[in-house]
């Protein structure tokens, strides 16, 4: 599971990217759950045999290679060729898919995999999807996205217990919480959305936006001091706290792919022929361009003098995602997740000086890294996660979704 808030822009810039769009690699693609793993595919017949990793957390082989620029599927199987060994010197790994080799890289050396397994704190229904989380000191909360019926509203204790429901008949694709409300987004299945509010602890919900036509979808929602922010129409909407009046901040041209917010400024990430990163005073005035890419950008974070965004996703040539950050005053971006994330990367969470994101991919991951320590490399929490999302973090550990077996979904957790 991807962050979903904006999944439904994904196709059209993966459409996009065919039509012109290049990204570039930003490392050698590595077996991240080995010590060097398996090379990606060199774009003939068969993947070229990866040499050989060390210290794999199992004994299974590597996942199939891929050719780097789209040849036939490379080389995996049991013979080490896709970067894992009979012997358990390989271990499971990242290769990905027949179309680019996409993996998760650390740059020249191999990711850091921490050990254990992560716990599970709630399970699905089949077919009834978890779509989205937030969490406060003590409490978590998320929302379901079914796919035939109406969803609900839930928290739990992070100490553990049973859950609650805070809100029925509802089709959620987004959670923000901004002190003790907890705002989502409710979907109508037919290219409408709905934000509301409703007091943390259970409540009467309480309508904020709403809009019921194509195109009219809200997303990206987030906060600050002067009150809650959401994209829709292609502009970025201000509520004011007490949720009675929207006031436009900034209208966006290209699809949007997230936005945030510090008290001074608004910084969007949008793609027409191509990404960008800009910048603009939330009082108003001239929009500043800071970054420009061939590739997409998006998934911009306040990360304290920094923003921080995604550079990069999968095409059939390359697996390029990265993690950039660039000073909001302007000013060189800078790659702060040596090589490569990975593809389709959820948007960065940022807890004191530690950066979390998660890798979609068949074989995704949660990984985490601590700016400014030397050398910055990410280190892997959690390994062969399928359709994971974003994480949030909560006191003590960090939460998120993915897939499980039968058709399920599964919220899982790890310490920070």
């Amino acid at each position: 599971m991807r962050d979903r808030v904006g999944a439904r822009f994904f196709a059209a810039v993966l459409i996009a990217c065919s039509l012109g769009c290049e990204s570039r690699v930003l490392g050698p693609v590595v077996d991240s759950n080995t010590g060097t793993g398996g090379h990606a595919g060199t774009g003939v017949n068969t993947g070229q045999s990866g040499t050989t990793g060390a210290g794999g957390d199992a004994g299974a082989s590597g996942t199939t290679g891929g050719g780097a620029t789209g040849g036939t599927t490379g080389v995996g199987g049991t013979t080490g060729s896709g970067g894992g060994g009979t012997t358990g010197s390989g271990g499971t790994g990242f290769i990905g898919s027949g179309s680019g080799g996409c993996g998760i890289s650390c740059g020249s050396s191999a990711c850091p995999v921490r050990a254990g397994q992560p716990r599970v704190v709630a399970t699905s229904p089949q077919n009834y999807q978890l779509m989205a989380l937030a969490a406060n000191a003590d409490t978590l909360f998320w929302g379901t996205y079914p796919n035939q019926t109406l969803g609900e509203v839930r928290s739990m204790p992070l100490a553990g217990g049973p859950s609650t429901l805070l809100a029925a008949n509802v089709i959620v694709s987004q959670l923000h919480l901004d002190g003790s409300t907890l705002y989502y987004v409710t979907n109508d299945r037919s290219g409408g959305s709905s934000l509301l509010a409703i007091p943390a602890t259970g409540g009467t919900p309480r309508m904020i936006a709403t809009g019921s036509q194509i195109g009219s979808q809200i997303a990206y929602v987030t906060s600050n001091a002067s009150g809650v922010y959401f994209a829709q129409n292609n502009v970025i909407m201000r509520v004011d706290p007490a949720g009675s009046v929207n006031t436009p901040v900034a209208g966006l041209t290209g699809v949007v792919w997230g936005f945030a917010v510090d008290e001074t400024n608004v910084y969007w990430a949008a793609y027409a022929n191509g990404g960008a990163l800009y910048r603009r005073a939330l009082t108003g005035g001239d929009t500043t361009t800071m970054r420009t890419s061939t590739a997409p950008i998006t998934f911009p974070t306040v990360d304290g003098d920094d923003i921080d965004f995604i550079e990069g996703t999968n095409t059939p040539a390359t697996c390029a995602s990265a993690i950039w950050a660039i000073a909001k005053v302007g000013g060189a971006p800078r790659l702060i997740s040596p090589g490569t994330s990975g593809i389709d990367v959820a948007r960065v969470v940022r807890d004191g000086t530690t950066l979390y994101w998660a890798s979609n991919s068949p074989h995704g991951a949660v990984l985490r890294m601590i700016r400014g320590q030397t050398p910055e490399t990410p280190e892997i929490l959690a390994a062969e996660q399928v359709n994971v999302g974003a994480p949030v973090v909560g006191a003590t550990d960090i939460y998120w979704i993915a897939s499980a077996a039968g058709g399920s979904y599964e919220i899982r957790t790890l310490p920070k």
